[in-house]
């Protein structure tokens, strides 16, 4: 009977067989990253970067 376990993929080791795909990874492991700046006169800000193992959002909002 075979095992099942929460993780969806091991990246890591799916790089480990796929050199040149890890070589588009760079050094601090991020996937994919995007941020902005809301129009003026906002101070308004927003990021979501993804790396291997997590997914990080930031957002700022200030009132004028």
């Amino acid at each position: 009977m075979a095992s099942h376990t929460n993780e969806i993929c091991n990246l890591r080791k799916f790089l480990k067989k796929h050199p040149l795909l890890s070589e588009l990874i760079g050094k601090d492991e991020i996937l994919f990253e995007c941020y902005g700046d809301a129009p003026s006169p906002s101070k308004d800000y927003g990021q979501i970067q993804i790396s291997i193992d997590k997914v990080n959002q930031i957002f700022f909002f200030f009132s004028i």
